[in-house]
């Protein structure tokens, strides 16, 4: 793979926005109106659903994060060592050294791991499939660079030059730089503007995520309203092209509480705590990516058969006598029924692993 020094190139660009509507809004006033907001030095844009949080908060310039102290080739790819220059501190001291591996493990997919090295933090465990990658492959589809100071990095599509991932900020896209706190983690990319992501889940939405808009993973069991988290979570999106047709996919292994901000032309990932787990599926295909996705996280398990049969299943089905008349309606219908499941109904005041 091609290793690319850029020295503050043009990747990167200071971004002077003081009031960033879709960063890290800390409230300053809860009751105050724009003129009361604003003359108290702080930012005013009403919350929404798809924005939720302060709609009067501190002033919050995108900071700088991190420089690189120092870089080493491995067998494997890159090690880097990051200083933090600027912090955000939004909710606690910022990390002052970070590591960066740089896995470059398949033809087709990279894998980079930004870590604390001095305080090991929670990681999902036994979940990936694949061994971390012992050496580099003879050719890569991708590029990977990176700039110095302050610390951002991309990745590129060798075969048409597209912009992958790119964590630089600029005028057009205001976010943060590389935030690393105890308990608050900060990573963005520059997107096309109108972007074509799919993916994020779980949740009750068209299959074409809305921009402008905060996706919430925080696992709950809370019906399906539309928009809100759901009873998985999987930080895994493609992003289709439109210039290209190309699609490609990026996964963040990471099981904490988080936030996934989809701007018009940028997306943030915005998570209470482990690490930056990050992996880069080329594609160049829907299909091709999620393949090698699966090839990370492991394929579904194969069903039983009687598993593909017609299932009904329900809340609100009190007594075992309720089910059996289901199952016996069943059959005077004629209807085949493989399996009945009993949701809720049957705990004692709904505590798991009882039985009313």
């Amino acid at each position: 793979a091609l290793l690319i020094f850029l020295f503050l190139c043009s990747l990167v660009a200071s971004a002077d926005t003081t009031c960033n509507a879709g960063g890290v809004r800390l409230a300053c006033c809860t009751d105050c109106n724009q003129t009361e907001c604003e003359s108290q030095g702080c930012c005013y844009q009403p919350s929404t659903q798809k924005i939720p949080g302060a709609s009067c908060f501190k002033p919050n310039p995108p900071v700088t994060g991190y420089k690189i102290t120092s870089a080493n080739e491995t067998a494997y790819g890159y090690q880097l060592l990051l200083t933090l220059t600027e912090g955000g501190a939004f909710y606690g001291e910022d990390v002052p050294t970070l590591q960066v591996n740089i896995y470059f493990e398949t033809a087709d997919r990279l894998h980079i791991k930004i870590i604390d090295p001095s305080h090991p933090r929670w990681e999902v465990p036994y979940v990936v499939q694949t061994p971390l990658g012992a050496e580099k492959p003879p050719s890569t589809n991708y590029d990977f660079a990176y700039t110095t100071d302050p610390f951002t990095f991309s990745v590129v599509r060798k075969s048409t030059g597209e912009v992958l991932f790119n964590s630089s900020t600029s005028p057009e896209t205001p976010f943060n730089n590389l935030v690393f706190e105890d308990q608050y983690l900060e990573l963005s990319t520059q997107l096309p503007k109108n972007p074509n992501i799919y993916g994020l889940g779980e949740r009750v939405h068209p299959l074409r995520l809305t921009d402008n808009q905060l996706y919430t993973f925080y696992n709950i069991d809370e019906g399906t309203p539309l928009d809100k988290n759901l009873y998985g979570s999987h930080a895994f999106y493609l992003d289709l092209r439109n210039d290209t047709g190309n699609t490609h996919g990026v996964f963040l292994l990471n099981s904490n509480g988080m936030d996934v901000f989809l701007a018009n032309n940028s997306l943030t990932y915005r998570v209470i705590g482990g690490v930056f787990d990050l992996y880069f599926f080329q594609g160049p295909t829907a299909e091709s990516a999620v393949v090698q996705y699966l090839e990370v996280i492991g394929n579904p398990h194969m069903p039983p058969y009687w598993g593909l049969g017609w299932h009904q299943c329900r809340y609100g089905y009190h007594t075992i006598w309720e089910t059996e008349e289901v199952v016996r309606n069943y059959s005077l219908a004629h209807i085949p029924l493989d399996t009945i499941w009993n949701d809720i109904d049957y705990m004692d005041n709904y505590y798991d692993f009882t039985f009313d």
